[in-house]
């Protein structure tokens, strides 16, 4: 080996020990691009993991439970039937103005020492809100809580679908699933701070570094009583066309000049086959490595407006969802006790 080859081998152990060891994670991979001469120029592009068999034992990947719970409205669970899927929305939807941009900001001061002014580094963030889609969900002890019901539940009148993931959250990739963290930046303070160490040491080196799904996975201690559990995923270049076949647009009257889009995730019948048979015959990889869940059951708000024959409606929307999704509910009791 050369020593130009040592040289380049050596500034590279020294940032994947420094992304390692802060994030208790291994990387997926680091591309690197140099110019022949000892002491030239040097640039390294760390990847984290696509795949999240690389986050097991890790604090970004939940597995804790094959369930989650999602609080909506009635029309929506109505959407969703009819749809056959369920709509991850983009960070520009999200209740959380600062959302992205509340951990991206730790890295503000490695982006401006890598000479990329402010307004690049807005357009950047906005590019990756643009791109990563959400669904927000909580486990069952959020059913407990009237303040869920309130925020979440058409103001209790609405109803908790219960997700069943089927497949196993460490076959997917460009998918996540896991638990936010509030107010759990340390491993990004202490990767800024070693960071700048050696950018400021070796000034003839950029390193480069994709953060997004980490990123996302971090809110403030204010959004902490949502007790959110995200699946969530950024555009994978790897798979752009089938990807970009289930993005679609939406209005909000609320935020008429942001552009919302939202990912349409195909919803799976009780033998874990997508609902559109289409898909199954798809021969694409991206089919084999995306989320497959199903409805497993609904959970009725306190206030939910039908009450003395909540029973009849529950019978009826079990067909209904048996029909179109092949999905079987559990029966409630005639004295079913309300919250």
């Amino acid at each position: 080996m050369n020593e130009r080859y040592k040289e380049i081998a050596k500034y590279e152990l020294e940032f994947w020990s420094l992304i390692e060891s802060n994030f208790d994670c291994r990387l997926e991979g680091m591309s690197t691009s140099a110019s022949s001469f000892l002491n030239g120029p040097i640039t390294f592009h760390a990847r984290f993991p696509t795949k999240n068999s690389y986050l097991i034992n890790t604090p970004y990947l939940y597995d804790t439970s094959k369930k989650l719970i999602h609080f909506t409205s009635i029309p929506v669970l109505f959407s969703i039937i009819n749809e056959g899927a369920v709509r991850l929305y983009n960070l520009h939807n999200s209740n959380d103005n600062t959302e992205y941009s509340y951990a991206s900001n730790k890295l503000t001061e490695i982006y401006k020492i890598q000479n990329i002014n402010e307004e690049s580094i807005s357009d950047y963030i906005n590019r990756i809100k643009d791109w990563s889609f959400i669904l927000s969900c909580t486990n069952h002890d959020g059913l407990n809580k009237l303040d869920f019901w309130k925020e979440y539940g058409d103001s209790g009148k609405g109803i908790a679908i219960e997700f069943e993931i089927i497949n196993n959250v460490t076959e997917w990739e460009f998918f996540y699933c896991s638990e936010i963290r509030y107010e759990k930046l340390d491993s990004f303070d202490n990767l800024v701070s070693k960071w700048k160490d050696i950018q400021n040491k070796y000034n003839h080196i950029n390193y480069h570094i994709r953060l997004n799904q980490f990123l996302s996975l971090h809110k403030s201690a204010d959004w902490s009583k949502e007790a959110e559990i995200r699946i969530l995923t950024n555009y994978p270049d790897l798979h752009e066309i089938p990807f970009r076949e289930r993005i679609f647009r939406d209005f909000k009257i609320k935020k008429p000049d942001l552009e919302i889009k939202y990912f349409s995730l195909p919803l799976c019948d009780r033998e874990g086959k997508f609902v559109d048979k289409r898909l199954e015959e798809r021969v694409e990889l991206f089919w084999k490595i995306i989320p497959r869940i199903r409805i497993s059951d609904i959970h009725y708000g306190p206030s939910f407006p039908i009450n003395e024959k909540l029973w009849k409606f529950h019978n009826e929307l079990s067909l209904y969802i048996f029909e179109k999704l092949k999905c079987s509910l559990p029966q409630i009791t005639k004295n079913r006790i309300r919250l």
